[in-house]
């Protein structure tokens, strides 16, 4: 007797908490935080990046490449589509 009388209490509750999961995190996006540089540190990092050779490929390494080179062109993809996931 005492189920009859709380289920539908506990239906109810159980509808409400899976809708609400249903509809909570589906347009959400996390984005991290992207750091700001200034004009200063940017026109310093890309005279550094000018002196390096060709970047290096993702998966070999030949002669006169740069794997920095490398990485921090991957490192602006990653920010750009961070920046495209934003509101």
């Amino acid at each position: 007797m005492i189920v009859r009388k709380w289920m539908p209490s506990l239906l109810l509750a159980s509808a409400m908490w899976l809708t609400g999961c249903a509809s909570a995190g589906s347009d959400r996006v996390a984005t991290p935080p992207l750091l700001d540089y200034s004009d200063q540190v940017q026109q310093h990092a890309a005279s550094e990046l000018e002196s390096l050779g060709p970047p290096c490929a993702r998966d070999a390494v030949f002669g006169g490449c740069s794997a920095i080179k490398r990485f921090v062109l991957d490192y602006a993809w990653i920010r750009d589509k961070i920046r495209a996931a934003k509101p």
